[in-house]
C-alpha cells in the first residue's frame, strides 16, 4: 500500500511488520534495473572503502562490474572525500552503519550509505545508480537517518538548533541541471516537523484497513498491482487520455493541464510496469496471457579469447583491433590531484562542459524557499 504522505522507500521494507498491503504482494520477478542498481551500489561502496574492483568482477548479486559502475564509484568517493578531508578525514565517515528507527515503528531499521557527524555539522549521503532523479530536499529516507543519528548522539531540541544538516545525493547516471552530485541543507531543528509527519504516516500504515493515496511513492511499491486506489486512479487516467484536448489554452491553464498529464502519465507507466510484472510471472510459471509471450533479445557480443589474441588476430589480417589511449575523466583527474595536494583548477583550461539538451521540466522552487528561510 502507499502512505498518505511521501514514503521513505529506502527503509519501510526493513521493518519486520512492513506495510500490510505491500507485504501481500512481494516482487514477483527480479527487475534488471533493480539488480543493476544493487550491483552499482556495491561497486560504489567498494571504491569508497576498499578501492576499485577490476572490470569484470562479479558482484554478490551476479552482475559483472563495468567501467560505468567504477566511474560512478569514483564520483561517490570524491563527493565524500571533498567534505571529509577538511573534517577529520575519511576515517571519521560511517559507511553502511545500521541505525535503529524505533521512533518511527518498533523494530524498524535503516542503513545510510554514508554519514559524518562532526558536532556542528551532520552530513548524510545517498548513492543512487538509477536514472530517475532523487531530490535531497527534505528527502524522507534521509530525514529518518538524520533524526536517528542525532538521537544516537543525544542531541535534544535545544542543541539541534545549532547543528546544520547536509543531505547529499550522488547519481552518476541522472543528468540534471543540478549535476550528478546535489546537496540540500537545513538546521537540524527543521527536521522535527517532517519527522513527525512520517511517524504519523507510519502508524496509520499499520492499521487493518489504512487509507491509500496515489503519488510518486507508488512507483516503487510492490503492492500497486493489488491496490484498488491505484487501479481507480489509473482507470481515470485512461479515460482522460481519450478525451479531446482543447486548443488555445495558455498560461496558468496550460501549466495546469500539462502538470496533470505528467502526473497521469507517471501513474499509467507505473500501472503498466505492475501489470507487465504480473504477466511475466504468469507466463514463466506456465500460465497463458493471450497476446503476450516471453521473447529473448539478441544480447551483446563478447570475445571468447583474451584481448591479446584478438589484437594478434587483427595484426594477421592487417587491421588494428586495439583501443586508442584512454585517460581518466576530468572528475577522476581532479580527485587524484586533490589526493596529491594539487589544485584541480590547473586542469580547468583543458576541460569543457557540453551543454545539456534543453527540455521542459517542473520548476524547482526549493532555492527560493531556502532564501526566504534564511
Amino acid at each position: 500500500m502507499t502512505l498518505p504522505t511521501p514514503s521513505a522507500a529506502g527503509v519501510w521494507g526493513k521493518c519486520p511488520g512492513s506495510v500490510p498491503l505491500s507485504a501481500q504482494f512481494p516482487d514477483l520477478l527480479p527487475s534488471e534495473a533493480k539488480q543493476e542498481g544493487i550491483a552499482g551500489h556495491w561497486v560504489a561502496h567498494q571504491v569508497a572503502t576498499l578501492g576499485k574492483p577490476a572490470v569484470g568482477t562479479i558482484t554478490p548479486n551476479g552482475w559483472a562490474v563495468d567501467e560505468a559502475m567504477i566511474d560512478g564509484g569514483v564520483l561517490y568517493h570524491g563527493s565524500i572525500f571533498s567534505i571529509a578531508n577538511h573534517r577529520g578525514g575519511m576515517s571519521k565517515v560511517c559507511f553502511e552503519q545500521p541505525l535503529a528507527l524505533d521512533f518511527i515503528l518498533e523494530g524498524m531499521k535503516g542503513r545510510p550509505d554514508a554519514s559524518l557527524f562532526t558536532g556542528p555539522e551532520l552530513h548524510v549521503w545517498e548513492y543512487k545508480y538509477g536514472h530517475s532523479e532523487v531530490s535531497p530536499v527534505e528527502n524522507p529516507t534521509m530525514v529518518l537517518y538524520a533524526l536517528s543519528i542525532l538521537e544516537k548522539h543525544g542531541i535534544n531540541g535545544l542543541a539541534d538548533q545549532h547543528i546544520k544538516v547536509f543531505f547529499h545525493v550522488v547519481q552518476p547516471r541522472c543528468y540534471t541541471s543540478g549535476g550528478a552530485f546535489r546537496t540540500w541543507s537545513c538546521m537540524a531543528a527543521d527536521l522535527r516537523g517532517p519527522g513527525n509527519i512520517l511517524q504519523h504516516s507510519a502508524g496509520v500504515s499499520q492499521k487493518p484497513n489504512p487509507p491509500t493515496l496515489v503519488g510518486e511513492h507508488c512507483h516503487k511499491c510492490s503492492g500497486r498491482r493489488g491496490c484498488a486506489t491505484f487501479k481507480r486512479a489509473s482507470d481515470r487516467d485512461k479515460d482522460y487520455a481519450g478525451t479531446a484536448v482543447p486548443l488555445g489554452i495558455t498560461g496558468h491553464e496550460l501549466a495546469t493541464e500539462l502538470m496533470y498529464c505528467e502526473e497521469a502519465f507517471a501513474r499509467l507507466s507505473a500501472r503498466r510496469d505492475a501489470l507487465a510484472e504480473q504477466a511475466e510471472h504468469e507466463i514463466t510459471t506456465g500460465r497463458s496471457v493471450p497476446g503476450y509471450e516471453m521473447q529473448r533479445g539478441a544480447g551483446a557480443e563478447k570475445w571468447k579469447v583474451p584481448p591479446t589474441n584478438v589484437a594478434g588476430f587483427g595484426d594477421m589480417l592487417g587491421v588494428d583491433f586495439r583501443k586508442p589511449l584512454a585517460v581518466d575523466t576530468p572528475a577522476q583527474c581532479r580527485d587524484k590531484l586533490k589526493k596529491k595536494g594539487v589544485d584541480g583548477a590547473l586542469i580547468a583550461p583543458y576541460i569543457e562542459r557540453i551543454p545539456g539538451k534543453l527540455k521542459l521540466g517542473i520548476a524547482d522552487y526549493s532555492l527560493i524557499q531556502k532564501a526566504f528561510k534564511a
